[in-house]
């Protein structure tokens, strides 16, 4: 984690504001483009960079795909991932390890959403596999009934409680660096450990729901690939907003959903990092698996990094789509439309880097 101390390297203050200065009913300026907030990240990486321990600590800790993907390998995988939003993005979300019986020359495509999954194989012996931020928890088909669920049960609450504990000081350090405000992690921690958890229980009790539907019948895992797609569109916001706008959880799902339906800038970002995943993910997959030793050194040397900065890259979005939503509630209570209040979260205005979230040069 970041040392708890501001940066020295904030950047000088924008223009004012359109939306503050301009006068009412005046045009409200439009959301910076993915390219530019991916830019933002880079231009403060040295700042910043302390924090890309996080994806890297978490892309280590799955010994077990550490293990499979560095093993020698019968032909060649390609994996072509589509990785939305994510506050705990990690080298995963760029490839797919190999599974352990993997023998014979081979080639495959795995399309794939970037974000957990669950999935059976068989009625008869049927096993159940759920990755989690951490570890992929597979559950033997011996183990059945309510002993399964209450053991996967228990293994996803004490997931879900540390990555919580992780995502509240990953994206709310993000946050506070990012408007030039010093990083309190216990601080942090404390305040975001809350709704995080009950998100991640949220996401993680979907995955238990849609058990019993694929131990039924398999061919559902196809299914649900489409759907967990479309889910992980509508919310990717919602974990961001918990930090960049002190949202509850329910008001997160609900305006995440709200820009996710109405497309723009939402959409635009989302094809955005998509994209990036999709072109990193075709080459490295295929390295990894034709030089296994050597492929996962170059993954990670690319993987982290890029998981940090697409990660903070979305914190930066979700600043600006909060100072625009609050900008456009004060424009319309201004105005007597009888639009939204404004905002009463946390204000950002003292930071030094806050014009760069409202504000466009001329």
């Amino acid at each position: 984690m970041a040392p708890d101390s501001p940066p020295s390297d904030s950047p000088p203050s924008s223009p004012s504001s359109p939306s503050a200065s301009s006068p009412p009913g005046s045009e409200t300026p439009t959301p910076r483009s993915f390219n530019e907030h991916v830019s933002r990240i880079i231009d403060r990486f040295g700042s910043l960079s302390a924090f890309m321990l996080v994806p890297l600590a978490l892309s280590l800790v799955e010994l077990g795909k550490v293990a499979r993907t560095m093993a020698p390998q019968s032909g060649f995988t390609i994996s072509a991932k589509f990785p939305l939003p994510n506050p705990l993005l990690d080298l995963w979300a760029f490839i797919d390890a190999p599974d352990a019986e993997t023998t014979g020359a081979s080639s495959a495509v795995h399309p794939g959403a970037g974000t957990g999954t669950a999935t059976g194989h068989g009625p008869a012996g049927a096993d159940v596999t759920i990755e989690t931020p951490f570890e992929t928890v597979v559950v033997p088909p011996e183990i059945g009934g309510i002993s399964l669920l209450g053991l996967i049960s228990g293994l996803l609450v004490v997931y879900a409680l540390i990555a919580s504990v992780i995502a509240a000081g990953y994206i709310g350090g993000l946050d506070r660096r990012l408007r030039g405000e010093p990083v309190a992690i216990a601080a942090l921690v404390k305040q975001y450990t809350p709704p995080f958890f009950v998100y991640h229980l949220l996401v993680f009790g979907a995955f238990l729901l849609a058990i019993p539907l694929m131990l039924v019948s398999p061919a559902l895992v196809l299914l649900a690939i489409p759907v967990i797609f479309v889910l992980a569109y509508l919310f990717y916001a919602t974990p961001f907003l918990f930090v960049v706008a002190d949202e509850p959880v329910i008001e997160a799902f609900r305006r995440s959903a709200r820009h996710a339906l109405a497309g723009g800038a939402y959409f635009q970002f989302a094809l955005g990092h998509v994209a990036v995943g999709l072109v990193v993910s075709i080459p490295l997959s295929l390295f990894v698996s034709t030089v296994p030793v050597i492929g996962f050194g170059l993954a990670l040397i690319v993987g982290v990094p890029l998981s940090f900065v697409l990660t903070a890259a979305t914190v930066s979005f979700c600043q600006e789509l909060d100072e625009l939503d609050e900008s456009d509630g004060q424009n319309a209570g201004a105005n007597g439309a009888g639009g939204v209040p404004p905002s009463t979260q946390q204000s950002v205005s003292g930071s030094s880097d806050t014009d760069w979230v409202t504000d466009r040069a001329n």
